[in-house]
């Protein structure tokens, strides 16, 4: 386990709450495709909606000139190492375990 897992484990466990994790597909503009694993601690009692979480994976990356392609919500709980292997694989590659939260068609063969 990386030494920044064992940190947000630790910071979790002290302040409750839950960690979720996030797999979001995206490209340059010269077409080279690029997957980005994120996670964000939500503390108890605190509401992030959707929006604010499209927010802080999606309005990053488009501000340094990447185009989002789809960002998506891992529903089980998964190490920072399967969160990797899921990120190499793709987010469809676990279509059962995500929940869509931003996906742009248009984008993808721009």
């Amino acid at each position: 386990m990386d030494k920044f897992t064992v940190m947000a484990a630790a910071l979790q466990e002290s302040i409750g709450g839950r960690t979720r994790y996030f797999v979001v597909d995206y490209r340059d503009n010269q077409n080279n495709y690029f997957h980005k694993p994120a996670s964000l601690l939500q503390p108890p009692g605190v509401e992030i909606s959707p929006d604010e979480v499209r927010a802080g994976l999606i309005d990053p990356l488009e501000a340094e000139g990447y185009t989002v392609l789809v960002a998506v919500e891992l529903l089980e709980g998964y190490t920072a190492e399967q969160l990797e292997a899921l990120s190499k694989r793709g987010p469809f590659g676990a279509s059962k375990h995500i929940e869509i939260i931003y996906y742009d068609a248009g984008k993808e063969g721009a």
